[in-house]
């Protein structure tokens, strides 16, 4: 690491101490370039099909993990609830999927929430939020688990990729080391890149394709797969 980076880090760090969106922020802004660069060519193109698709599945996988790995004290408020779901697999021929409200929690339902990182950044890039809402997403999703579906535009099939997702899931965090965040934060600094994308994305994307709608798409299927 070069004395400038270690200023940046230092920084970063001081900053968070008071704020801890500072370093969610920035590796949002990290991983948003990080993927921008891994799709462009040398021409200076970006293929921004696979910039959103990738985002969108890498945040996925992130919500899974963070399940993992938050404390369940973070939830205890729901955890209290007697209709408390505990996290269970749902077999299925296709493959097995994950279910609970910890899960919903972190994906869809509640302050630190993937769907709540995604809309904050999408409405700071201008996209518009009006009516936006996770419900109808979380029904479709019920529906199509462990069914023969392709994600993104019928373009992915996230059978076949879940193992390679979850593989540069893991490449990328470790990029993340120096931000130094929570078991809480991963997910939501995959999620404001999302957030960052979709809008970039949509300026490039033919109108007739709802570009939000194929990311909340994906990053809800993937966040269930085992």
């Amino acid at each position: 690491m070069t004395e400038q980076e270690k200023r940046f880090f230092e920084k970063i760090e001081e900053a968070s101490k008071e704020n801890p969106i500072v370093r969610i922020g920035a590796a949002g802004d990290f991983i948003t370039g990080l993927l921008k660069r891994a799709f462009t060519n040398e021409k200076g193109g970006t293929d921004a099909n696979m910039w959103g698709y990738m985002a969108a599945v890498l945040t996925g996988v992130s919500v899974l993990v963070a399940t993992k790995e938050v404390p369940d004290v973070i939830i205890a408020d729901i955890i209290k609830d007697p209709r408390f779901m505990p996290m269970f697999k749902l077999e299925t021929k296709k493959g097995n999927f994950w279910m609970g409200d910890k899960l919903n929690r972190l994906l869809c339902d509640g302050p630190i929430s993937a769907w709540d990182a995604v809309i904050l950044n999408y409405k700071n890039n201008g996209g518009d939020v009006t009516g936006l809402s996770p419900q109808k997403y979380v029904e479709n999703n019920a529906k199509n688990m462990g069914k023969n579906i392709k994600l993104w535009n019928n373009q992915h099939n996230p059978y076949e990729e879940i193992s390679s997702a979850k593989n540069t899931y893991g490449s990328v965090r470790k990029l993340l080391e120096p931000y130094k965040l929570e078991p809480t934060e991963y997910h939501m600094a995959f999620a404001l890149a999302l957030g960052n994308i979709i809008p970039a994305c949509e300026k490039v994307f033919p109108k007739e394709l709802n570009c939000f709608d194929m990311a909340i798409e994906t990053m809800m299927f993937v966040a269930h797969m085992e």
